[in-house]
C-alpha cells in the first residue's frame, strides 16, 4: 500500500460523520497549496475553503461547520494519526480534560480560545507539499465520498490560482520563487532584491495602484504583507523592515501592476539607517539636524 493509500485509508477509518471530515481535508489541502505551511487555525481561512466544498456536498440538515471535524479528526488505533492539535499553552490543562472519552461537542469560541492550531501528521504534511499527491488525494476523495459532485469539488480546487498572474508584467513568475498566496494576491522575491529576503505582494488582478482595487482585495493585501513579515521573520531574522509602495510614475513607479515593497533591515546595512524612506530625497533626510 503506498502512501497516499494509506493516507485514505486512515481516513475511512474514521467513524461517520457525515461528510465533514473529508471536506476538511480538501480544505487543508488547499491552504497548504497557498501557504506551505503545516498550520491549520480554526479561523476565517479555514471556514471559507471548508465552506467552499461543503456547499456543493451538503444534505438536508448538514451543519456547514468546520468545529466538528476539527475537534474529531483522529483515527481509529490500528491507523497512522492524521490530525493532531497544539494547544493555547496559558490553557492545556483545560483542553487535556477535554481529550477525555466521552467529551462533549464543543463551540468554535472554546475551540479558538484552546487551540492554537492543528497540524497533519508530519509525513502527510511532506507527502503534500507535491502538487501531483495533492491532487491525487483530491482526485481520490471527490469520488470516494462524493461521486455525484466530484467534478465540481476537483474544480474548486484552489491549484487553480497556477499558472500565477500570466497576464501580468511580472508574469512569468518563478514558482520556486514564491513565498506565499492567499485568494487575492502573491508574495515572491523581487528579482532585483535590495536587502536579503526582499519580497513583493501583488494582487491577483492586474491594475496599476492599489487604490484601484475593490476596498476588500486592498484588505487581504495588507493582510498579505503582515504574513509575509512573518514569513520572512522566521526565515531570515531581521532587525526591522521598509514596507512601501511606489504609487505612479512620478513616484517611481516602473511596472504597471501594484506591488508593496517588504524590504528586510538589518543592524549595520547601513551605517545610520536613520530617515529610511525619506532618502528618497537626500538633502532633506537628515531632518534631525
Amino acid at each position: 500500500m503506498n502512501r497516499i493509500d494509506q493516507f485514505l485509508y486512515a481516513l475511512e477509518m474514521q467513524k461517520k460523520q457525515g461528510p465533514h471530515k473529508p471536506v476538511l481535508i480538501l480544505a487543508a489541502l488547499d491552504m497548504i497549496a497557498l501557504h506551505g505551511k503545516n498550520k491549520f487555525p480554526l479561523g476565517d481561512e479555514l471556514r471559507r475553503h471548508f465552506s467552499t466544498y461543503f456547499n456543493v456536498v451538503r444534505e438536508g440538515s448538514d451543519d456547514c461547520n468546520p468545529n466538528l471535524p476539527f475537534w474529531h479528526l483522529k483515527t481509529a488505533r490500528d491507523t497512522e494519526s492524521i490530525w493532531n492539535h497544539v494547544a493555547v499553552k496559558e490553557r492545556e490543562a483545560e483542553y487535556m480534560a477535554q481529550t477525555r472519552p466521552g467529551s462533549k461537542n464543543l463551540s468554535n469560541k472554546w475551540l479558538e480560545s484552546h487551540i492554537e492550531y492543528a497540524h497533519l501528521n508530519p509525513e502527510w504534511f511532506s507527502l503534500f507539499q507535491n502538487q501531483e499527491a495533492r491532487n491525487t488525494v483530491r482526485y481520490a476523495i471527490a469520488h470516494r465520498y462524493f461521486p455525484e459532485h466530484a467534478a465540481e469539488l476537483i474544480a474548486l480546487a484552489r491549484e487553480t490560482a497556477l499558472p500565477l498572474l500570466s497576464d501580468s508584467p511580472f508574469a512569468p513568475i518563478d514558482p520556486g520563487q514564491v513565498i506565499l498566496q492567499n485568494e487575492y494576491a502573491v508574495a515572491f522575491y523581487d528579482r532585483f532584491p535590495v536587502s536579503e529576503g526582499h519580497a513583493l505582494v501583488v494582487p491577483k488582478r492586474v491594475v496599476p495602484s492599489l487604490y484601484e482595487l475593490p476596498k476588500a482585495w486592498q484588505s487581504e493585501m495588507w493582510n498579505a504583507v503582515r504574513d509575509v513579515r512573518t514569513t520572512l521573520g522566521d526565515w531570515y531574522a531581521p532587525n526591522a523592515y521598509n514596507i512601501g509602495i511606489n504609487d505612479g510614475a512620478a513616484a517611481g513607479q516602473t511596472i504597471p501592476h501594484v506591488h508593496i515593497h517588504v524590504i528586510p533591515r538589518y543592524t549595520g546595512d547601513r551605517p545610520d539607517p536613520r530617515g529610511g524612506i525619506r532618502w528618497i530625497f537626500p538633502d532633506k533626510a537628515k531632518y534631525w539636524i
